[in-house]
């Protein structure tokens, strides 16, 4: 049953969206892989910057588990269109041309890339703009570094009550929190959470313990 190109792209979407911010400064990015007959094989999302992209995570995951036949004639959506440029890790168009992929369906364009067009030169099938909208807010962080802006975050804790007494996050949050620390430059705070709280506003729960400077 053919769930429709949008059901897809969600799916890629909210994959990526686990990983927001952590990839920084590369876009937050999401694949999913269909077989010819329409069987969902991988969902992957690129998690951090200079490890592998959503898509060749999504193709080492189909080569393990069903073998490269498996990529013949197959689906992808993504959420950003597919690299094109070597970088710390390979370029992912090459990797879709290789295994003959059928079709690619792409959220949001690149204009630092060329994917679409290799893509298109190779003989696969592209289209662009399946939930363009969702997609290219996932990547508003990216954009930002491209145009060499800054981009502020804006973190509010509270409770279901609307008060922001007690405990409110968890070791999932604050591992998760604590990893998007140590990608950005400067934390601010106010005076009261200062004063109240002293916080200690370091990164001990990432894996790199690197804390941003404090304003």
């Amino acid at each position: 049953m053919n769930l429709g190109s949008d059901f897809y792209m969600n799916l890629a979407l909210k994959e990526a969206w686990k990983y927001q911010f952590l990839t920084y400064p590369n876009p937050a990015v999401g694949c999913l892989v269909l077989d010819k007959y329409g069987k969902i094989l991988s969902i992957k999302a690129h998690q951090k910057a200079g490890t592998f992209h959503a898509e060749r995570l999504c193709v080492n995951e189909i080569l393990e588990k069903y073998g490269k036949d498996a990529l013949k004639d197959s689906v992808f959506y993504v959420t950003l269109e597919p690299c094109s440029k070597q970088g710390r890790t390979p370029p992912c168009h090459e990797l879709l041309i290789k295994y003959k992929v059928k079709e690619v369906n792409i959220g949001s364009s690149d204009s630092s890339q060329n994917g679409i067009n290799e893509l298109r030169q190779a003989g696969i099938k592209v289209n662009l703009g399946i939930l363009q909208d969702e997609c290219d807010k996932l990547i508003a962080p990216f954009k930002f570094w491209l145009d060499n802006k800054p981009f502020v975050l804006f973190k509010l804790a509270i409770n279901l009550n609307y008060n922001n007494e007690g405990s409110i996050s968890n070791e999932y949050l604050r591992t998760y929190f604590h990893e998007i620390r140590t990608n950005i430059d400067y934390l601010i705070i106010c005076g009261n959470t200062l004063r109240l709280d002293n916080p200690m506003l370091d990164a001990r729960y990432s894996t790199s313990k690197k804390a941003p400077n404090l304003l």
